[in-house]
């Protein structure tokens, strides 16, 4: 087996634009327990943005909640064994910028545990409980992906699915959604 090369941002930062999806597969348990919830490799999603300066960072929601950091994180850690990126062609810059404001607005607010746990419940036993489970105000991560999109751009990015039962692999499948780059090819 040949191992392929960690990509460096470098190599894809010519593809890169703001209010694009970034998705990345991670082991471990928590990791285990998502893809199998799921259905999907992928067990995190996050916005891409980048700062005035040209740094290319992330909206994303991890425990202890919404935050940013480095995209270069997620290219450089070895614990994340796939990456891709996602992009909605047919939004505007008008969109994809209330989009991210949106998502900026989110920062500091809690992790939403409880949503995912709500997300096991309905995927794995059918019980429709995750709305009551929802913590107001908190956000996992496909949660404040799908947040952003509809407050941002009245975009809902899996349609019939409430925003607190989406999942990181779900934005993987749409039809409207293309696929612009993934690791390992």
């Amino acid at each position: 087996m040949v191992d392929t090369p960690r990509p460096r941002l470098g190599d894809i930062s010519e593809i890169l634009a703001p209010a694009q999806i970034l998705l990345v597969s991670r082991g471990g348990p928590f990791g285990w327990a998502i893809q199998r919830t799921t259905n999907s490799r992928w067990t995190h999603a996050a916005l891409i943005d980048q700062t005035s300066g040209g740094l290319w960072i992330v909206v994303e929601a991890i425990a202890p909640g919404v935050y940013g950091t480095r995209l270069e994180h997620y290219l450089e850690d070895p614990a994340y064994r796939a990456i891709a990126i996602l992009d909605v062609p047919k939004l505007t810059q008008a969109q994809r910028d209330r989009i991210l404001e949106v998502a900026w607005l989110s920062v500091g607010q809690g992790y939403d545990l409880w949503g995912c746990a709500g997300i096991l419940v309905k995927r794995r036993l059918g019980l429709e409980i995750g709305r009551r489970m929802d913590a107001k105000g908190r956000r996992f991560c496909s949660e404040i992906v799908s947040f952003a999109f509809e407050q941002g751009a009245s975009w809902d990015l899996v349609p019939g699915q409430p925003t607190g039962q989406t999942a990181p692999g779900d934005f993987y499948t749409r039809p409207f959604v293309r696929l612009l780059w993934e690791w390992p090819t």
